[in-house]
């Protein structure tokens, strides 16, 4: 889910939400344990995938021909919003020193507004470093040359 909590609204609408409001409804009430949100204003400030696709070293790469694909579709020169990678960033690495974080909860009402409720559930990132920074680090990731095992 990629609420928007850095606007100063503790409330809106979320495409992932609004495609089934009644699953998300239920994720959000039922989920046994704790877990971290990368929210909508991380990933949308966060660009990849431009360095990546522009470094003729690095061939037969499957996430570099993904990028290729995604960014020459979209005729995107500035790189896909990252999301995911911020996800698997924290998931591999941590939120230190990319991210600080808030404690909140969300409650999802009929409609599919998702609202900022008092609670510590999720554990929310907020910036530590900046876009560009966290941008760096995580093509600096994905310039990998696969080889043949």
């Amino acid at each position: 889910m990629s609420a928007r909590i850095d606007s100063g609204k503790n409330n809106g609408y979320e495409f992932n939400v609004l495609v089934d409001a009644k699953a998300s409804q239920k994720v959000f009430s039922d989920w046994p344990t704790p877990w971290i949100m990368s929210g909508f204003e991380i990933g949308e400030k966060i660009h990849t995938g431009i360095r990546l696709i522009n470094n003729n070293n690095i061939q037969n790469s499957p996430v570099k021909d993904a990028f290729k694909i995604a960014l020459t579709k979209d005729n995107n020169t500035i790189g896909r919003n990252s999301w995911d990678e911020t996800a698997v960033l924290v998931a591999v690495r941590g939120m230190q020193p990319y991210f600080n974080y808030k404690k909140l909860s969300f409650k999802i009402e009929d409609d599919g507004k998702d609202v900022v409720i008092p609670g510590d559930k999720i554990t929310y990132l907020t910036f530590n470093q900046t876009p560009e920074e966290i941008g760096k680090t995580i093509e600096d990731l994905m310039m990998h040359q696969p080889s043949k095992h």
